[in-house]
């Protein structure tokens, strides 16, 4: 809706930034959770997700078992929109495919060479997003993908928490750490910056360099006499995956039946 059009989202945030209130939050809430997309325009839709989720508690979307969401209201400060950011994001979206999907089903296109970034829920965090949930299964599941598609060319990228699990599912790849401040949390102690990991796989990926041997290296580099750098050797075509690339993920496929092989071998 956003990258379609901008315009009529804008509209809608502006009615519910001026309704905008407890009772208005709650009677949307029930909306949402009473009628299907199919009953909504899509950017009426849009808008609603946006201020629900603008104007919940924390910042933070649940739901419960049966999938409605059930976050209560926010604190009743006045709540804004960044409109332009928002029309900058619509510029980006701009031939953009965007899939509402499982994920490994937005795999079936993937060809050697390609670059895949997987942002799931984080270990040890709010995994409510939807009422599956992503536990630690899940995450084994996810790590294998990574690990097979790094083994057929693919250039993975995947972030997580810091935490004892993770490291041990990617201790196969190079694992770099970062810190990342957080606001939302349902525990204040737990605001503020945290320990994140960026797990790098795929065609030449080298460990990273030590901040120690980086700092050596500095006056070499400053110094105009160094060799200038050889140029790259290019890299070999893309070759798109075959029937013999199998992923080993178990009773989760898509439907593309390459895709489906590979997945389920």
């Amino acid at each position: 809706a956003v990258r379609r059009d901008v315009d009529a989202v804008c509209v809608h945030l502006a009615r519910h930034v001026r309704a905008h209130s407890k009772s208005y939050y709650l009677e949307l809430r029930d909306r949402w959770n009473a009628h299907p997309a199919d009953d909504w325009f899509v950017a009426e839709r849009a808008a609603a997700l946006l201020y629900l989720n603008k104007s919940c508690f924390n910042g933070l979307w649940r739901v419960n078992s049966s999938g409605a969401m059930n976050t209560p209201f926010g604190t009743g400060r006045p709540v804004t929109f960044d409109l332009e950011n928002l029309r900058a994001a619509a510029i980006a979206l701009q031939g953009v495919e965007l899939r509402p999907t499982e994920y490994l089903a937005t795999l079936q296109d993937v060809q050697a060479g390609d670059i895949v970034y997987f942002d799931p829920p984080y270990d040890e965090g709010w995994v409510g997003y939807t009422a599956d949930g992503f536990g630690p299964s899940d995450q084994r599941d996810l790590a294998r993908t990574a690990r097979r598609l790094a083994e057929l060319g693919v250039h993975v990228l995947l972030s997580n928490a810091d935490t004892p699990l993770i490291r041990e599912l990617y201790a196969w790849a190079r694992i770099d750490r970062a810190r990342a401040p957080r606001a939302i949390n349902s525990d204040g102690a737990g605001r503020g910056d945290v320990d994140e990991v960026i797990v790098v796989a795929g065609p030449s990926v080298k460990p990273p360099t030590p901040l120690s041997k980086a700092l050596e290296l500095l006056p070499a580099i400053a110094t105009p006499t160094q060799p200038p750098t050889p140029t790259p050797t290019p890299p070999p075509p893309r070759r798109p995956m075959s029937r013999t690339d199998q992923l080993e993920i178990p009773n989760t496929a898509p439907a593309n039946p390459e895709i489906r092989d590979a997945l389920n071998a």
